[in-house]
């Protein structure tokens, strides 16, 4: 089972019309999938296949992170994938339930952090969602699966994460920038550059 530390849990309460919300503030970060092995030497672990603002031939500037196997193909079809902090759900989305999409299904997550900044991450080609709209999430449970988006990435599935500073994201949004500019790019974090900072040392 993964390990979780969760430290202390700060709740910050948001005023509404029905009463007050709680929203968890997120005091640490893990990796969506475990073990990290970029290696490859631990089968059982997984490498960052594809790196933020990578440049792909052909399709341009890549979005976020793409999460294989270390077996590589689809080995990892179906493996779970986990919040990287205490969050709410804050989108899922199946664009296209029969058919195959680029993104599949896809999982938003809104994150407190500790001096009051908001931002999110997002989970996308997945198998399975196992959450729901405004439920709170903590990373110790998995929020969906590896998948390959419906189809889309039949034979290579992966996670496509992602760490936002804006709520934004449609089925319609790029995964890949083709022209990129400094303000579509500070839209962004460099995921594993702020999981490495953010996580309890």
């Amino acid at each position: 089972m993964r390990k979780f530390v969760s430290g202390l849990v700060c709740w910050v309460f948001l005023g509404s019309v029905g009463g007050a919300i709680a929203q968890p503030v997120a005091t640490d970060f893990r990796s969506p999938v475990w073990p990290v092995d970029q290696s490859g030497k631990n089968k059982n672990g997984y490498y960052n296949a594809n790196l933020f603002l990578q440049l792909t031939p052909g399709r341009g500037h890549h979005s976020g992170e793409d999460w294989n196997g270390n077996k590589r193909g689809s080995t990892d079809l179906g493996d779970p994938v986990y919040p990287v902090a205490i969050g709410k759900v804050v989108k899922v989305s199946d664009p296209t339930p029969t058919k195959p999409h680029s993104w599949g299904k896809t999982v938003v997550v809104k994150h407190i952090l500790p001096d009051g900044r908001t931002i999110f991450s997002l989970y996308a080609h997945l198998s399975k969602t196992l959450v729901k709209l405004n439920q709170i999430v903590y990373p110790n449970k998995p929020l969906g699966n590896i998948g390959d988006a419906n189809g889309y990435y039949a034979g290579a599935a992966h996670l496509h994460f992602e760490m936002r500073w804006m709520n934004d994201w449609t089925p319609t949004s790029p995964g890949y920038y083709k022209t990129l500019t400094v303000a579509t790019a500070l839209k962004y974090l460099d995921p594993t550059l702020f999981l490495d900072d953010h996580a309890t040392k």
